[in-house]
Parts: C-alpha cells; structure tokens; sequence
C-alpha cells in the first residue's frame, strides 16, 4: 500500500506544478495582451492626433485662401479627431490660435469656425468688442453693388435703410463718414463710422420690425404663421434682394439655412435665378454650399438645371462638390446641365472636376446625354478627356445608340471617329438598326455609309 501512495502523492505534486505553470503562462499571455491593448490604443491616439493636425493645417489653409466654409469643416473636423484622441489640452492650444495672428484674421477665422450658433462663445473672447466689423464689411459689400469698394451717400442711406437701421441709427453713421467730402464713401470711412457710432448691429430685432423698415411685402411671418412654408428670407434670395438678406440674417435673426417643407434654402433659390451676389452674401454668413433639399437637390443641381452658369461658377468658388447625386434619378449637376442645352455650364463643370464616368440610376453617363441630346461641344471636350466610348446602361445601350435612336448624325461620325463600335447590338439589333426602327433615315444613312469607308457628309 506504501508505493500507491507514494505515486499517488508525486503525481499530485507533478500536477499542481504543471498548473502552476499552466497559470504562469495563462498570465504572462494576459499581461502582453494587455500591453498590447495599451500600445494599440496609444498609437490610435496619436494617428488622431496627427490627422487632426493634418486637418488643422489644411483649415488654416483654406482660410487664408478665402475658403471659408471648407476651412470650417476641416477645423470641425480636426476638433473632433482631438476629442476622440483624448488630448483635450492640445485641443484648447488648437481653440486660441487665433491669439497669435491678427486681429482681423482672428474675426475672420473665429466667424468661419464658430458660425452663427456659435456667436456666444465668439463674444466671450477677446475680441467680443470687434464683433460688430465682421458684420459691417458684409454690410458695406452688401450696399457697393459695383464691387469697386465705393459707394455714395445715397445708396449708403437707401442701403441702411433696406438693412432695417432706424432714422436716428442712420444719421449717427452717415454723421462722421465723407470726411474728405468728395460724396463717395470708402470702406475705411464706412468701417469708422460704424465703430464710433457704437452700434449693436448684431443687436436683435424682431422679423415684423425688420420688414416693416425694409419695406417688404406681407409674408408668412408678418401674419404671425410659425408653421410656414417659405420665410421671408426665400423670398428675398429669389429675388437677388442682398441687402434684405443681410438684414432677415444678421437683424432678424432668421436661420441662414432654413428650408421650406421640401427641404430648400435660400442658396437653392438663389441659385436657381442665378443671383451671384445674394449667393456669396449667403455662404460669407455660413450658408452651406452642399445644403440638400427633400430630394438631394444641391444648390448646384439648381443652377445646373435652369442654366445659369454665372451661379454655378460662384457655388464652385464657394467649393461646391460638383458631383453629388439627387435622390430620384442620381444624377449629378453635370448630367443635369448636358440635359438642359446648357454646353457652357456642363463644360464648367468638367473643367472643376466633375466626374465625366459617373452614371445615373439607370447608369446612363454623361457622354450618353451629350449623344442623345445633340451637345456637339459637350461631346468633343468628353471625347478629348479621354471618356470610355463603349460604356453600357441598364438596358445595354451604348452612347452610339442613343445618338442613332435620336437621329443625331453629328454626334454620330464623332463618337465613330472616337472609337464607337458600330456593330454592337442589343435585343438583336446594331445603331444603324435601331435608326431605321425610329425612323431615322439621315442617322441610318450615316452608319451605312461609315460601314462602307464612306462617311456622308
């Protein structure tokens, strides 16, 4: 009985050794796991870091480039890659850069990064005292409708006057501007005034006071409506009023964004009239460029689709995205603009770097809308970037087809002399065939003879 228990107690011992061990290495195993984890999260934390110092770099950059509201959104961005990092005290080094450059600069920046909700927190800086310059040089802007940065002693009082600025508020600014008495008021003078008169022109008004001094007509908020459909300040972006769109902003308090029942701004209205000036008024006061109606519709897709190509150039200095997508076909301004007969504005387009691949819900591209449509020059520029000339849509029609289908003999020989493949067919018929189908003689006549080397011209 000695030697089984002998055996018994040795491997009792031997196991517990090698669970001792089992425990030592289950241990040393959660231990570099754990260290593990702690250099995996450091090294996210500082990739945060450094991307929110990449995005800093680039907001800074963007400003000093006049392109304040892409400057706004990468410093959003960058705050947020600093929150998630967890370096809230880098973050707040980041929040008084604007202590070390100027104070005009400082104005500039902290509008663009603050924007209108933000003013509170703006007022309480340093420079809450300088808040009013900010919105007297959008004013002064407003009024010099030449652009030249002068304006007269009439058209500053009509200008205050459209702005909502009472007759005692008026006289105090006009009483120390002119000083060289030449009847023309330059924006130092303008900006002196303003700041002697000591005028709270952020000050808040109510829309009905604003209105009645500004001479506009009875509209939803004047009836005491809250549940409207269009706000006074739609109706005057339609109509390109600048001024009274500063005033309904900056005095009236109405938000810069706000949207009808579908979804619209006053930038969609905007731009659908082509107003330019109501439309960099609009975005200097934090309008957003990319702003999307009910339907996806940008402020882009609207100047595409009416053809105003002075709107559709200011929204891309504005940075603009020229290739988003409405909800209901997916199409992109540039598909938008081929469509509508406007060559120009498409070419705008492509020139700011508007996709020329991309395809609508049906997968139809640019170059098939150009074809389809007859846009000659449209056609020509897309060929000369190099487009792909046999592209397919959903129904497995090539760009050729719809030129043949719609009888377009010019878009035609270039798309054959870009490449086109002529025999291609779909549901067993080729272009040629598609066009005597419609009965498109002409079209057909040109295929026979591009088919026998012989172009008709």
């Amino acid at each position: 009985g000695t030697d089984p228990e002998r055996y018994a107690v040795t491997f009792t011992e031997a196991k517990k050794e090698e669970l001792r061990k089992m425990r030592m290495r289950r241990e040393v195993r959660g231990e570099i796991d754990s260290a593990r984890r702690i250099v995996y999260k450091a090294e996210k934390r500082f990739a945060l870091k450094r991307k929110g110092d990449d995005l800093f770099a680039k907001s800074v950059r963007a400003i000093e480039a006049k392109k304040f509201y892409q400057g706004r959104v990468y410093f959003e961005d960058a705050m947020r890659c600093f929150t998630e990092s967890g370096f809230e005290a880098y973050k707040r080094s980041k929040m008084v850069f604007t202590a070390k450059i100027s104070t005009e600069s400082a104005i500039s920046i902290s509008r663009v990064w603050f924007g209108h909700v933000g003013r509170v927190q703006f007022r309480k800086t340093k420079w809450k005292n300088q808040l009013w310059r900010i919105e007297a040089e959008s004013l002064f802007k407003a009024i010099d409708t030449s652009g030249d940065g002068i304006i007269s002693r009439e058209e500053l009082q009509e200008g205050l006057t459209l702005a909502g600025f009472s007759t005692s508020e008026i006289e105090k600014i006009t009483a120390d501007m002119d000083e060289d008495e030449s009847g023309t008021i330059e924006m130092e003078e303008f900006m002196g005034a303003m700041k002697n008169a000591s005028l709270q022109i952020s000050g808040h008004l109510d829309i009905n006071e604003v209105l009645e001094v500004s001479g506009g007509s009875a509209g939803p908020n004047k009836t005491g409506c809250t549940d409207y459909v269009f706000n006074d300040l739609h109706f005057a972006a339609k109509r390109g009023e600048v001024i009274r769109c500063w005033a309904l902003v900056n005095r009236a308090k109405i938000p810069v964004d706000s949207k009808t029942s579908s979804g619209t701004t006053a930038l969609h209205f905007a731009a659908t009239e082509g107003h330019t000036r109501t439309i960099s008024t609009l975005v200097s006061m934090s309008a957003d460029p990319q702003a999307r109606s009910s339907d996806g519709y940008t402020p882009l897709h609207c100047a595409a689709t009416r053809n105003q190509v002075s709107a559709i150039q200011e929204l891309l200095k504005l940075c603009a995205d020229p290739n988003l997508m409405e909800k209901l076909s997916q199409a992109t301004p540039l598909h938008w603009a081929i469509k509508n007969g406007s060559a120009e504005a498409a070419i705008v387009l492509l020139d700011a770097g508007a996709k020329m691949e991309v395809r609508d819900r049906l997968l139809n591209t640019p170059l098939m809308y150009a074809a389809r449509y007859g846009r000659l020059s449209v056609l020509d520029k897309l060929l000369l970037l190099g487009v792909t000339v046999n592209a397919l849509n959903s129904d497995g029609k090539t760009a050729l087809m719809h030129a043949a289908e719609e009888g377009k003999a010019a878009c035609l020989l270039k798309l054959l002399r870009g490449g086109a493949d002529p025999h291609r067919k779909v549901f067993g018929m080729d272009a040629m065939a598609l066009a005597r189908s419609r009965g498109q003689e002409e079209a057909a006549r040109v295929m026979e003879g591009w088919l026998e080397n012989k172009e008709v011209s």
